[in-house]
């Protein structure tokens, strides 16, 4: 799996239990620092099949702050299934996962599917204190129109967030169709651009 696409190197971690599911992450191998998968187990946060599925890559020194400072990238990848029985799980382990990972040699970088609509922020306590957990780490959502549109429905579950510096360039969602027949995905693809080296 690690070369599903030519010139990226694939991080993945997957189900056991069940086909399908699971997160990953494509890093290109043109970056010169090398990316290696973060061990969070000893943090209490391991990939739980679906209620907190997650990896988490970190890319050191990637990130030009001044002429001799660097930071490292770390990039989350984060799905949560669409119940209401894991929302309490999922809104901890986020809240452990940042607060390991909140340092100040860390521009992070989370990005996935949690099915909490942020649109439903002021209404639904659950997204509330999940939106509070990530602003509360300096992180702010860089996706902030409906990423899943279907008949009678639009939803923002697909989430990025970044820190709130000058280093997120631009983000968005790529208004393409690939649904349907093609049969790949009923959700907007999203994509955020962070200054580098």
């Amino acid at each position: 799996l690690k070369h599903l696409i030519q010139g990226y190197n694939f991080f993945h971690e997957g189900r056991g239990s069940k086909r399908g599911g699971g997160v990953g992450i494509f890093i290109s191998n043109k970056i010169n620092s090398e990316p290696k998968v973060c061990d969070r187990r000893e943090k209490g946060v391991n990939f739980v099949e679906e209620k907190f599925e997650n990896i988490v890559v970190k890319i050191p020194n990637c990130i030009k702050i001044h002429k001799n400072q660097t930071k490292d990238l770390i990039l989350m990848a984060i799905y949560r299934q669409p119940v209401n029985e894991n929302l309490d799980f999922f809104i901890n382990h986020v809240e452990k996962l940042m607060k390991n990972l909140d340092k100040p040699n860390n521009e992070l970088l989370f990005a996935g599917d949690t099915n909490l609509d942020l649109i439903k922020y002021a209404n639904h306590a659950p997204t509330a204190k999940y939106l509070d957990t990530m602003i509360n780490h300096g992180t702010l959502p860089r996706i902030v129109r409906p990423t899943r549109i279907k008949h009678q429905s639009a939803t923002l579950i697909d989430h990025i967030f970044t820190r709130h510096n000058n280093l997120t360039v631009i983000s968005g969602i790529l208004d393409l169709e690939l649904a349907g027949n093609c049969g790949y995905t009923d959700h907007k693809p999203t994509f955020t651009v962070i200054r580098a080296q």
